[in-house]
């Protein structure tokens, strides 16, 4: 059914066009006769039409006086034309009150047109607004119909009023709650996520997600719920996420999320389940907990420099000696600063400088002599900025003015950190980290870290100072009487002992007693080869017995003044040669070669060394030149000794030919045996001092034959009974010969018993077994071998098998089964 306000107007449009041709067709009514017949037949179906329309009027009206909501129809000027009852009521006016007025001064009353009477009169398309009246606590939603005339021009708009109060409530109510929501879930502390249960993926989230992903809202809602992490943890959180709507609300715990950037964010996670609207979603809040673990690294960071310090503090409190306190002190340093390379300098008042005390890290052995030998100086600025106690960190060395670039370069220095070591005299010292390769800046906690070590460092020194000086106060004490002390036994020593090579041995390890070293040395001048030979000692590479050219050391130097020489540092030296290189890569700083003069001239060279610079004193100097002369004096004790052994065995030599002499059937037979003897003692392991006691007893072993007569020694044919009972008597006449000399007491009963049988049948004195003298068991072979294997005036001397077929016969009854068996072992038998 076509709307009867359109149909009315289009009839009202219509009857002015009617009229119009009316008021033509008079003045042409003359003309138009047959046409004013027809238009009257025409009114009267207009007539007849408009009453039609009346009625419908009538009609439409009713029906729109039944409808409920208000509604009323105005004119351009937004007169009202018509109007029902319910706007009647709602504007609390009668009808006759109403009509012609603009609505906005009726119903609803306001300054002027709503938005949409305005927007309607321009657009040729119903509008709607909503509109708000507080006097009657209503709410609108206005519908505004606009009806145009065939010329296109306004005619005037009908406008419904839905009364929407309780939607608006409702509405409001809702939206309310959800502007709360959101409120609620945009201001969370947290990032939160509401997923869908089914699917997994992200249907909404707020502003503290979009700044923890670095992704828009937009980008994060429609993302499956594992996308938010790094996708090698994707399936772990997948099966998170299922547990969570297996078991609900599980315990909090750590994960990680992956910004839009790229970077992972440590997060703490909550999950919990729900339902929305008969929808299962599951929310999920991130919380960014990176500055909580930056906190914790810098509180772990805190705790290991505190303990780290605590420790290195506790290690060396009780440390008196610096190299054990420096090596401590870098030990602690490396397991809290990165730094390839950890210095220890200290002030050296008397030089001007810093001079290294302690070397760790890496360091090439052929570097470490250069590294050794450096010394900051006043004319350096870093010198002057640690003296006054500051701190120097050097990001660039190499293109720094404030640290020598040759320096630099030859160490590999990239970075560097200098901490004053600052004691209650000034500043001790300092502490030098370096950074070799590439340069890579300290942070602060390793500056406040070796402040801490450096503060414990001079706290220590001071400790190791006052220490020293009641140390030194105590040894200047006991150490004169000390040192007479181990003079007296170094005296002892050496002048009892009567070989050259155990008195250099014994004083060179008693040196170290005497005066506090790390190496004592004893070399010999060889004036052919114009050189060294190293004699003696400890505490050097050097091989014992080793040649060392004049040229190849300083010590030289001595041999040519012959006066003393101290070096307190071979670092120091412009040229060092071989010997002090090669010193100085084990360590050694401070030496101290002091002449041997034997009658005038120098013969040997002790030398005495220390790892420490300047580590002896002139009392400890003068205490040395003391012992290397006592050293000369028993030197040449031993060589007077030496000669007088010579002479005397020259003499027992002579004595033993003369002896055999008597006979020339005997000749040689001493020295023979004495041969023979020797190489069975050797055989059977015997010390080097009781073969020296075997060879004079074999060399005298028959000087009881002086009283034998020679008509007995020179018999051709066998002896009688009473010629034997004469010449058993040799050994006990040898025993009373050898008697009033002291020396000769050792070997006395070697002699007197060395016919004796191992069975008890021998003679003088019948002994058997263990109760021989060994000596006399090893004589009494040697005896037997050579007095079979000779020729005598009534027979020829025996074969070499026929010699030991007799001694294995005689073995266990003559002689001793040990000494028999040592000398058959012999590789080289000496027949």
């Amino acid at each position: 059914m076509s709307n009867p306000h359109v149909h009315i107007a289009e009839l009202e449009t219509e009857l002015i066009r009617i009229k119009e041709e009316l008021e033509k067709a008079r003045e042409q009514a003359g003309e138009l006769e047959s046409v004013r017949k027809d238009m009257l037949s025409l009114l009267e179906d207009l007539n007849k039409s408009a009453a039609i329309i009346k009625r419908g009027e009538k009609e439409w009206e009713t029906i729109v006086d039944a409808i409920a909501d208000p509604i009323f129809i105005r004119d351009k000027d937004f007169r009202i034309i018509r109007a029902n009852k319910a706007y009647a009521a709602a504007s609390g006016m009668p009808f006759k009150e109403i009509i012609g007025k603009p609505y906005y001064t009726v119903f609803p009353k306001m300054e002027g047109p709503c938005k949409v009477c305005l927007n309607a009169l321009g657009s040729p398309t119903p509008c709607e607004d909503d509109i708000s009246v507080p006097t009657i606590g209503r709410s609108f939603n206005i519908k505004s119909f606009p009806i145009w005339g065939e010329n296109g021009s306004f005619l005037y708009s009908v406008h419904f009023m839905e009364d929407i109060t309780d939607q608006k409530r409702a509405e409001d109510a809702l939206r309310a709650s959800e502007n709360k929501y959101r409120h609620l879930f945009d201001n969370l502390h947290d990032a939160a996520f509401l997923a869908d249960a089914e699917t997994g993926h992200i249907v909404d989230t707020n502003k503290k997600a979009e700044i923890l992903l670095d992704r828009r809202r937009e980008e994060i809602i429609g993302m499956h719920q594992s996308e938010l992490h790094p996708p090698g943890k994707a399936g772990e959180y997948r099966r998170r996420f299922e547990e969570h709507l297996q078991k609900g609300p599980l315990a909090d715990y750590e994960g990680e999320v992956i910004r839009g950037d790229g970077r992972v964010v440590p997060v703490a996670i909550t999950a919990s389940p729900m339902t929305i609207n008969g929808r299962r979603l599951i929310l999920v809040l991130f919380r960014d907990i990176t500055e909580w673990w930056e906190m914790m690294e810098r509180l772990e960071e805190e705790v290991e420099v505190n303990r780290a310090l605590l420790d290195t503090a506790e290690a060396i409190r009780l440390i008196f000696d610096r190299d054990t306190m420096f090596k401590r002190v870098a030990e602690g340093v490396s397991t809290v600063v990165d730094a390839e390379r950890c210095v220890i300098f200290l002030w050296e008042r008397e030089q001007g400088g810093f001079l290294p005390a302690h070397v760790s890290g890496i360091v090439p052995p052929e570097l470490r002599p250069f590294l050794m030998r450096q010394r900051l100086t006043r004319d350096m600025t870093i010198v002057e900025q640690i003296l006054r106690g500051e701190t120097v960190i050097i990001d660039d060395v190499m293109n720094s003015p404030l640290f020598p670039r040759e320096v630099a370069e030859t160490l590999a220095i990239r970075t560097m950190m200098g901490i004053p070591i600052r004691g209650t005299t000034g500043v001790l010292g300092f502490i030098d980290v370096e950074r070799i390769g590439i340069p890579r800046p300290f942070g602060e906690k390793e500056e406040e870290f070796l402040k801490g070590v450096a503060h414990q460092v001079a706290v220590s020194l001071d400790n190791v100072r006052l220490y020293e000086e009641m140390r030194d106060q105590t040894i200047e004490l006991t150490q004169r009487v000390e040192i007479l002390r181990v003079m007296n036994e170094i005296d002892k020593s050496i002048l009892s002992c009567s070989d050259t090579h155990e008195i250099l041995e014994t004083v060179t390890q008693m040196v170290a007693s005497l005066i506090p070293c790390d190496r004592v040395t004893v070399g010999f001048v060889d004036k052919e080869r114009e050189g060294f030979v190293y004699k003696a000692g400890f505490g050097t590479k050097f091989a014992k017995g080793m040649f060392i050219p004049f040229t190849d050391t300083s010590t030289a130097e001595v041999v040519r003044t012959g006066r003393s020489q101290y070096i307190s540092d071979l670092s120091m030296e412009r040229e060092p040669l071989r010997v002090e290189r090669i010193l100085m890569e084990e360590g050694y700083h401070s030496p101290v070669r002091l002449p041997l003069f034997v009658k005038g001239e120098t013969i040997g060279v002790l030398s005495v060394g220390s790892r420490r610079v300047a580590a002896f004193h002139p009392d400890q100097v003068a205490t040395l030149e003391k012992l290397a002369a006592q050293i000369a004096v028993a030197l040449e004790n031993a060589r007077l000794v030496t000669d007088m052994k010579e002479l005397f065995f020259g003499i027992v030599g002579a004595l033993s030919a003369a002896i055999d002499a008597k006979s020339p059937w005997t000749a040689g037979h001493s020295h023979r045996v004495t041969q023979y003897s020797l190489t069975i003692a050797k055989a059977m392991g015997m010390g080097e001092k009781d073969l020296k006691d075997l060879e004079l007893a074999g060399l005298l072993h028959d000087v009881g034959k002086i009283g034998t007569y020679d008509v007995i020694l020179e018999k051709p044919g066998r002896l009688t009974e009473e010629e034997l009972k004469i010449m058993r008597l040799h050994p006990l006449k040898g025993a009373e010969i050898l008697g009033a000399m002291k020396h000769m007491k050792e070997i006395i009963p070697a002699i007197k018993h060395h016919h004796e049988f191992y069975n008890g049948e021998g003679y003088p004195g019948g002994l058997k077994g263990e109760a021989i003298p060994l000596m006399s068991r090893i004589l009494a072979v040697a005896d037997t071998v050579d007095a079979m294997g000779a020729d005598r005036p009534y027979r020829t001397g025996r074969s070499k098998e026929e010699i030991i077929a007799e001694l294995q016969r005689c073995s266990g009854s003559q002689f001793d089964p040990k000494v028999v068996e040592a000398f058959l072992h012999i590789k080289a038998l000496p027949l």
